[in-house]
């Protein structure tokens, strides 16, 4: 996932889920469940994402 910030630069969204001796453990989503949490919690009111491998999709975040 990447954040796109309003000058159209973009960010790799990197979740940590612990530091473990100063590296930090890369949260995976394994399931649909576990993605629309994540965007909820950070904000998104409409969450879609594509199913086919390589299509993506943007997500504009309300505020």
């Amino acid at each position: 996932m990447h954040a796109e910030h309003s000058d159209g630069t973009t960010q790799m969204l990197v979740t940590a889920r612990s530091r473990m001796a100063g590296e930090i453990s890369i949260r995976e989503f394994k399931t649909v469940t576990g993605i629309v949490s994540f965007l909820t919690d950070c904000g998104f009111t409409k969450i879609s994402f594509p199913v086919i491998e390589g299509d993506t999709v943007r997500l504009p975040l309300d505020t």
